[in-house]
């Protein structure tokens, strides 16, 4: 269900962030929604970042 799907993206995210403090990095996290590349583009542009690093779930997607 989407609710799951939804607690499990929040606590994957809360996961890397708290890897990334133990290490002394200062990390946020968010969904976002859109075409993946265009939406990464425009964070990236707003926020100003260093760094930006983008996981995936370990689905599949089947090539065109």
């Amino acid at each position: 269900s989407t609710s799951s799907s939804s607690t499990r993206s929040k606590a994957y995210r809360s996961g890397g962030r708290a890897a990334a403090g133990t290490a002394g990095i200062a990390a946020s996290g968010e969904v976002l929604e859109g075409s993946p590349a265009d939406e990464i583009v425009r964070r990236a542009r707003e926020g100003g970042f260093d760094l930006i690093i983008a996981i995936t779930h370990g689905r599949q997607v089947e090539p065109a």
